[in-house]
């Protein structure tokens, strides 16, 4: 599955059938054996800070926004400085004139930017300032504004999962298999904040970063750990079977047949 989001969902509806699976008097028995995912969002903290490094490291931004940002900004807390979000929104801005989602990033003009993209950045520095409070009549002390309210009415509201980092390092550990994938130019899930995820699972290595290849030429990179496989699909953004059709059949293929990626021309 290719989408940001399947790097949440994917895990834990996978979770849920794993251990379903252990209570068969219950539920009925699904055969499940692993899963693979594109250009994942797994863990906020470390897909932040990719998509910061990425827009660094591709002259996106400048070296005094990227400073601040990195000085200013602790993405392990969502409770950020006004300085952080200062950054962060004239990070995204910068996109503003491509097309974040498109595997050209880096030549092509957007056809479709939604300045409503920054919109929680904006309504939180807005609603959180004195002066609007006043004029909306927000009585007693200062009160913090923020788009999801996690505690309504004395409860804990304790749905929303900012890291699914356990989930993978539990399934990983029970010999499901997992594979993921980024396209190497996309900077809405950078490949920088996957491998960082990746990185803090800690996984024993089994073969090295190496080349693999599609049609006899270069397809990405890839690296093999005990329970996980990444790869990297060179020249694909957001959707990578959209952008390098043949990439993706030739891995997905791999992935359910077991057959090895080729690993030379």
């Amino acid at each position: 599955m290719d989408d940001k989001f399947v790097g949440h969902y994917v895990p834990q509806l996978s979770e849920l059938v794993y251990d379903r699976n252990k209570n068969t008097n219950k539920y009925p028995y699904i055969k499940f054996k692993g899963f693979i995912v594109g250009n994942p969002e797994i863990s906020d903290e470390f897909d932040k800070k990719g998509a910061l490094d990425f827009a660094w490291g591709h002259a996106i931004i400048s070296d005094e926004n990227y400073y601040v940002a990195k000085k200013s900004c602790d993405f392990s807390n969502d409770d950020w400085s006004d300085t952080c979000y200062d950054a962060i929104i004239m990070m995204w801005e910068q996109y503003k004139d491509m097309d974040i989602y498109n595997g050209n990033l880096f030549g092509r003009l957007s056809a479709s930017y939604d300045p409503c993209s920054l919109v929680s950045l904006y309504t939180r520095k807005y609603f959180n300032r004195k002066d609007v409070q006043k004029a909306l009549h927000v009585n007693g002390p200062h009160v913090k504004w923020q788009e999801c309210n996690y505690t309504m009415s004395g409860t804990t509201y304790n749905r929303s999962i900012f890291s699914v980092l356990p989930i993978y390092k539990k399934l990983i550990n029970v010999g499901l298999k997992i594979w993921m994938y980024s396209g190497d130019v996309d900077a809405r899930v950078p490949f920088l904040g996957t491998r960082y995820c990746v990185e803090n699972l800690n996984l024993t290595l089994k073969s090295n970063w190496t080349n693999w290849y599609c049609d006899h030429q270069v397809a990405g990179k890839m690296v093999e750990y005990e329970g996980l496989t990444y790869l990297t699909v060179k020249g694909a953004g957001h959707s990578v079977p959209s952008d390098k059709p043949n990439e993706s059949r030739a891995l997905i293929h791999s992935y359910l047949t077991g057959q090895p990626l080729q690993t030379h021309k």
